[in-house]
């Protein structure tokens, strides 16, 4: 109703029509920070323990697409105002955007629930975080320290 409180002269329902708009953007705002917050925890129980640019970028473009859906709802609640009293084509948007950002929230949080340790997933971790060459010197290394404690355990088993 933006619009037609703007002809009518009514600026104090105009304000409060904006008002809500700018509510609804930032709770897209928002609920795309939890869903990087809880992706950032789930990249750092794979092993991905630095935080890269790419990732930063990836929800900046997200939140770029969403508020750019989200303004051309806002010009569509513009255009419907003189026949729908609410900002209904924001409403929806909002809500499907931060619908996806809760399920996107749900996967991760349920990724970090996930305790089952798998030999790659673990490897992985190593090659993230240490890198291909380093990951062969900690194989080095675990090697070395499983044959000694083999001879630890034969020198045990024969006193």
């Amino acid at each position: 109703m933006f619009i037609s409180f703007m002809l009518d002269g009514d600026y104090h329902k105009a304000g409060i029509w904006m008002l809500t708009i700018a509510i609804m953007a930032i709770l897209v705002i928002i609920a795309s920070m939890i869903d990087l917050h809880w992706g950032i925890r789930a990249s750092k129980k794979i092993g991905q323990f630095k935080t890269t640019s790419f990732g930063l970028r990836k929800t900046v473009s997200k939140d770029k697409c969403y508020l750019t859906l989200y303004f051309f709802a806002v010009m569509i609640d513009a255009c419907l105002s003189f026949f729908v009293p609410v900002p209904i084509a924001s409403i929806l948007m909002c809500v499907g955007e931060v619908v996806i950002e809760g399920v996107s929230v749900h996967e991760k949080m349920q990724q970090l629930k996930s305790l089952d340790v798998d030999p790659l997933t673990v490897a992985k971790a190593i090659a993230n975080t240490y890198g291909v060459q380093d990951a062969e010197k900690i194989h080095g290394i675990v090697e070395a320290v499983a044959e000694g404690m083999r001879g630890k355990k034969k020198e045990a088993e024969r006193k």
